[in-house]
């Protein structure tokens, strides 16, 4: 809904410092991740740049923070693709 679309012009400036992080030391992956944003974590993970290890201020990586949960059964699925998908990015 928009995201992948930003996602993709956020990448394509090469002044943007992707992997940047906020104050909780968390990088767009770990929000693609909390909000479950799988089609925005692929598009991230297409970039060589992006740090899939990354440890924020709490010393977890991407797949082991919160997640918003999912609602219905739609989302449920979805839920485990992304989590499938986050750790084989971890390895």
């Amino acid at each position: 809904r928009g995201y992948d679309e930003i996602v993709n012009i956020l990448l394509s400036n090469s002044k943007i410092e992707i992997n940047s992080k906020d104050v909780n030391e968390r990088t767009p992956v770990f929000e693609a991740v909390y909000y479950m944003n799988l089609n925005s974590l692929k598009i991230l993970a297409e970039n060589n740049n992006i740090d899939f290890k990354v440890r924020d201020k709490n010393g977890k990586n991407p797949s082991e923070i919160g997640l918003i949960m999912p609602i219905d059964s739609e989302n449920e699925v979805h839920y485990g693709e992304l989590i499938r998908f986050i750790r084989k990015c971890l390895h």
